[in-house]
């Protein structure tokens, strides 16, 4: 059984191929086209593009992903904040949704950001570059 914000993700997914080569489509114009709230599908859509648009992921996985489900994934991860790919054999991907009500895109169950930072981490130790401080004091 899907969930309604399953399948609204997945009206929302065919929405967006069905007018793929359109060009450019206002997200109010996908809520209008399917009779979804306006606000649920601006807290999904960042989300959803992120997932085509910089991880190169396909139209299958995200469909997956919107129905919250957890999907395995393996590959090559593109960090534009480290402008640099980084492997992953074995990752669970998931969408969650947190206590405000907005959407997290999550892997091995944290954040994709903090992923990303932790690989980033692990690149610099097996080169020999030590993990930079996060010194937040200030200096007089």
């Amino acid at each position: 059984m899907i969930s309604t914000k399953g399948r609204y993700s997945i009206r929302i997914l065919l929405d967006l191929a069905e007018h793929r080569g359109v060009g450019y489509t206002p997200i109010k114009d996908v809520a209008a086209r399917q009779s979804i709230s306006l606000k649920y599908v601006e807290k999904l859509m960042p989300i959803i593009n992120f997932l085509r648009d910089r991880l190169k992921f396909n139209d299958g996985i995200i469909r997956r992903l919107c129905e919250f489900k957890e999907v395995g994934i393996k590959g090559e991860l593109y960090s534009s904040e480290f402008n640099r790919s980084f492997d992953t054999r074995h990752s669970v991907c998931s969408i969650k949704q947190d206590e405000n009500g907005k959407f997290d895109f999550k892997i091995d169950g944290v954040s994709h950001v903090n992923w990303f930072r932790k690989k980033m981490n692990e690149f610099r130790e097996a080169i020999g570059i030590p993990k930079p401080r996060q010194n937040r004091s200030m200096k007089l």
